[in-house]
Parts: C-alpha cells; structure tokens; sequence
C-alpha cells in the first residue's frame, strides 16, 4: 500500500492518491484490516461510494461483518442506507441475520425501508426493479426476535413473508439420510422452521394463502415444496408441519395474466403423483398413515 501510495504521489500510475486510498479502503473493509482502514479514514479516504457489501469477507460470505468498521465509516460520514445502485441492499438487508447489528442500525437511523422508495409502496416491495421487503429478509435468514424487532419498527409486512420463510427452509433442509424420523441436527434448518412456525401459529397467516414470486411455480407454501424440492434433502418436518395446519393437498393454483394468458399449476398431491418428487410423494404418505395411527388410538380409547 505504502508503495502504491508513492508512486501516486509522484506521478509513476495513473491512479491518483485519491484512487489509491479509495481501492486500498475496499480491501481493508473485505478483510477486516481495521487498522488499515483506520489510517485510510485519517487519510481522507470517501466513504460516499462503500458499499456494504465489501464487510463480508471473500473467504467466507457468511462470516459476520466488523461492528467496529461499521462504526468507524459511520463515523466519517457514511450513509447507513447507501445503496451503490438501485438493485443493492442497504447495510439492514445485508445484516439481517445478525440481531445485534440490525439493533444497531436501527439505533443509528437507518430505514426500514428501502432507500430512494416513498412508503408505503408496494406491500410486495414492487418497484423499478423486483425487490424483496426487510421483513422478507427477516424471514429467510433472520431470527423470531429480529422479524419482531424490525415489525415493531414498521417494516411493511404482507403475507408473501411465509412463502420467504418457506423457500429458504426448502433450501436449507439437511440431506436425507434414510432414518423414519426427520433430522433435527441442522441448526440452521431448524431455525427457518422456528420462523415458519411462528409466522403461521402467532402472526396467523393462513397456510393456504397465495402469493405469487417472479420465478416460483405455485402460489401456495405447500406448492413451493412441491414444485421446488428435489430428492436429496429431508423435508418431512416442513411438509408435515403445513399439512398438520391444513395445507390443501388438492389446491391447484392458476397464475392469471391478462396478457400471455393464465397459467394452471398441478396440485401439490397431483406433482408428488408425477415420479419426480419421491420423497416429497413418501413425506405425504408418511403423514396420511401418521393420521391414520391417530385416529385408530382416538377409537380405542372410546
């Protein structure tokens, strides 16, 4: 850095100073070198342009962001709500997942939503370019306590927020191991479930609900497993779970489009029936003799 920085100062690149402080900002904030970023600040690095994307760590995109680099750009004039373009996320989308940090953002102003939109908008967060609302991104990575959090603070909320819910636990669903009972090992599954759960058992948001995705077969939470679902993750614990709450095996959704015309889906039952869904097809059959075991035992006891 010392070197590139000389060799501005003296001409030797075409990059100015300037240039050469603001690309080294950049790497610091991507491995959090925080001292280094410190000195860039001092140097009069601009902070206007960072994105917030450069706090997550090439290595490990999962790994959380520095609290104290957030705190230093912020220091020197960031805009907590900076978007580099429309199609980013502000720094509170990216952190979701990290109930510590969106209480801090929020403690520092930062929007529930989105940056440059008038609210209320579009409960769907339909704008210029599709786009996902904070409570979304709540329900796909957040906890119970975050989504709550972020609701109190008046995040837009609308029903699709289950369907959110639902696909990122389709995804994270842990591989299927061939056991009679549903793995319970993976943390991160089992909290997209705990989400699930209460936004269907407290919020009460309706198990049968449609809410249409640009890219999503079905309308329905039982039809996103349905028509997303492959056979190599266990997802038994989610279908039973919507099934237990009433999900309508027999409801085929029809996507209406007064232009290219409407659109029939198959019924969850009616894809199981297909051969592509095997496992999704043995988790319903599993369910329907779990009901029936029920009920046996409820006519013995008469």
């Amino acid at each position: 850095m010392a070197e590139a920085l000389s060799l501005a100062a003296k001409g030797g690149t075409r990059d100015t100073v300037q240039d050469v402080i603001n690309a080294c900002l950049r790497t610091s904030l991507r491995r959090r070198a925080v001292k280094v970023q410190a000195y860039l600040l001092d140097k009069g690095a601009d902070v206007s342009n960072v994105y917030c994307g450069w706090l997550f760590n090439d290595e490990d995109l999962l790994a959380k962001p520095s609290l104290e680099a957030i705190e230093m750009l912020v220091a020197h004039g960031w805009d907590i709500d900076h978007r580099s373009s429309r199609i980013d996320w502000p720094l509170l989308w990216s952190v979701v997942r990290y109930h510590d940090l969106v209480e801090w953002c929020l403690d520092h102003g930062a929007s529930v939503y989105l940056p440059g939109d008038t609210p209320p908008r579009d409960a769907r967060g339909v704008g210029q370019v599709p786009r996902i609302t904070l409570l979304e991104a709540a329900a796909k990575s957040g906890s119970v306590p975050t989504f709550k959090l972020l609701r109190e603070k008046g995040a837009p909320f609308h029903v699709g927020v289950l369907h959110s819910a639902v696909e990122q636990a389709i995804s994270s669903a842990p591989s299927y191991n061939g056991s009679a009972d549903p793995s319970t090992s993976d943390v991160w599954f089992n909290e997209r479930m705990d989400m699930v759960r209460y936004l269907v058992d407290e919020v009460g948001i309706d198990v049968n609900t449609e809410w249409w995705r640009p890219g999503q077969a079905g309308a329905t939470p039982l039809d996103r497993v349905a028509y997303h679902g492959g056979d190599s993750k266990d997802r038994r614990e989610l279908v039973w779970f919507l099934l237990d709450r009433g999900a309508d095996l027999n409801h085929a959704s029809v996507a209406k489009d007064d232009y290219f015309g409407d659109t029939s889906y198959l019924s969850p039952l009616e894809m199981a029936q297909t051969g592509t869904r095997k496992r999704f097809l043995e988790a319903i059959q599993q369910w329907q003799q779990r009901q029936r075991n029920v009920t046996t035992r409820w006519i013995y006891k008469m």
